[in-house]
């Protein structure tokens, strides 16, 4: 009896990522193999079996005993999944059929695109022709869709085909489009989104459903430093309103105002940057006990804590690092935020710490935006 117990394969655990990933390569296997049958659940299962090996890999720590259920209840899983699947209309089965084919002239017949975007759509069918990769009609109309806004005729392909696949993949499980994430992704740049993500200042993405968007879908490799800027004079005026308010307006004597911020030469980037952990420290709780002379210190550590950020000075840590922000914005669903953030250098703990915010009881980003939202510290709730 002992040894039959001792020879029993551990029984499988409940667990919602890799039951997303039985999910989500489920779809990718019918998104790749458009006119075969469903997958069966054993293959789907081969296909786990490999991704699985390389989260071992990579993260032993997080995924050294996180088992793949058995064929039986990897079919119970997927049958919602085929079940949606299954039960699609009509007219969305056709628009999937007749959008994933390649893109040519003849496709406008039925899907127009404006005259005037037309050249920019060859250019990426060029490009994609070149590199062998598939341009489909709804790669086109994303193209098209995209072509006043982006540009580079790369980062037009590259983020035409991110929209193209979250619409298929939004199609096949029968939920709304929804593209707030990717929005911000290419607009804003990685250092300026993840600011936004830690200060709590996304209010286009809602975060419950972005956390469950990436377990099904996840973003691509984030290219490119953002795509869209306001003119640096408005920006400017907004920093300096924000510096005005941080420093309680009328000055102190003896306290100088702070160097004007065009004088500064930072990015666009660094500037943003600056300006929303400013906004966020004036919501410390501790920040009205301050003086003026104790926030014109913090406010200059704050401006020589971004002038000196490895972001700003080192361009390759920004694509090793920040580069691949989908990884770290997925990683935060299983990853301490503390860890994330000191290996990133994402945020200026000491200067958060003087004006009242505790960073030492981060527990996962979800947490960390419920407990800090608006200056109240963990301690408070």
């Amino acid at each position: 009896m002992d040894s039959k117990a001792e020879q029993k394969q551990p029984r499988y655990e409940p667990n919602p990522l890799i039951e997303s990933l039985l999910q989500k390569l489920w779809y990718d296997y019918k998104e790749q193999n458009p006119k075969a049958k469903n997958p069966e659940a054993s293959t789907v299962l081969r296909l786990a079996e490999l991704e699985l090996s390389k989260l071992k890999k990579e993260k032993p720590e997080q995924y050294e005993n996180v088992r793949l259920p058995g064929l039986r209840k990897a079919q119970m899983i997927l049958k919602d999944v085929r079940d949606r699947h299954k039960n699609l209309p009509d007219h969305v089965r056709e628009y999937i059929d007749n959008t994933s084919k390649w893109w040519n002239f003849a496709s406008l017949k039925d899907y127009p695109i404006p005259h005037e975007a037309l050249p920019v759509v060859m250019k990426v069918s060029r490009l994609c022709r070149i590199s062998e990769q598939a341009f489909t009609v709804r790669h086109a109309l994303w193209t098209a869709r995209l072509s006043t806004a982006i540009s580079d005729t790369q980062q037009l392909a590259h983020w035409a085909d991110v929209y193209a696949h979250r619409e298929l993949k939004c199609l096949m499980t029968g939920q709304p489009l929804w593209t707030g994430d990717i929005d911000s992704m290419w607009s804003m740049g990685a250092w300026e989104l993840a600011t936004a993500y830690l200060v709590d200042e996304a209010p286009d993405l809602h975060w419950d459903y972005f956390v469950k968007s990436q377990e099904l879908y996840p973003l691509p490799h984030y290219t490119g430093s953002g795509a869209i800027e306001v003119d640096m004079p408005y920006l400017h005026e907004v920093t300096e309103r924000l510096e005005y308010t941080f420093l309680k307006g009328s000055e102190e004597a003896g306290v100088e105002k702070p160097q004007p911020i065009e004088q500064l030469n930072l990015s666009y980037t660094a500037e943003r940057v600056y300006g929303m952990w400013l906004r966020y420290m004036s919501k410390g709780v501790k920040a009205d006990e301050l003086s003026q002379s104790e926030c014109m210190e913090l406010l200059v550590r704050l401006r020589e804590w971004v002038k000196s950020h490895k972001l700003v000075k080192d361009p390759d840590y920004k694509l090793k690092s920040v580069g691949n922000l989908s990884n770290w914005l997925t990683l935060t669903i299983i990853m301490p935020i503390s860890e994330i953030v000191e290996d990133f250098g994402l945020a200026p703990t000491e200067l958060l710490h003087a004006v009242g915010y505790d960073r030492d009881q981060w527990e996962s980003f979800s947490t960390y935006l419920r407990k800090t939202k608006r200056g109240v510290t963990n301690e408070q709730t």
